[in-house]
């Protein structure tokens, strides 16, 4: 039987998002661990974020995918430099991971290198910022590790509920 974990992530997708997507979801699959998303799997009945909120309930991890959505350019800041260019993921993200961390999830976290701010900056939460590339590989060692030893945590949480 597959762990369910929750995951994060737009529904809008580049192709090469998709293909890195794609790899994420095969991974998740030969370690035993169910992708759980409202837009795919659950759908609404009520408000989304109550939605959000009881499906996370029902979930033993939570994997959360910062994807660029949107780009701006030339950003004015009050009382800072102005930025040149700035990438967002969606806000759901932030939304999503504060669930996980207020349930207490063993979470995971990756993200585009040009996604920064709330839980995509380092020592936000306990759990280390991982970079995507557009090249991401199930098959690459180091990502095998990192989601290999998240895979142990959420096995243990399963294990003691």
């Amino acid at each position: 039987m597959k762990i369910p974990v929750f995951v994060s992530r737009p529904n809008q997708l580049t192709p090469d998002q998709d293909m890195v997507l794609g790899e994420i979801l095969a991974l998740l699959d030969e370690l035993s661990l169910e992708p759980r998303t409202l837009d795919q799997v659950d759908r609404p009945n009520g408000s989304t974020l109550k939605d959000v909120r009881a499906l996370v309930g029902r979930c033993f991890g939570g994997l959360v995918l910062g994807f660029v959505q949107e780009q701006a350019t030339n950003i004015e800041r009050f009382e800072h430099a102005p930025l040149p260019h700035k990438a967002y993921p969606t806000p759901w993200n932030q939304l999503e991971a504060g669930l996980l961390y207020a349930n207490q999830l063993p979470m995971l976290i990756w993200r585009e290198p040009s996604i920064t701010g709330g839980v995509f900056d380092e020592g936000a939460t306990e759990s280390a910022v991982h970079t995507l590339s557009p090249g991401f590989s199930r098959y690459d060692t180091v990502a095998r590790e990192v989601f290999s030893s998240w895979k142990a945590s959420v096995r243990e949480y399963y294990d003691d509920a």
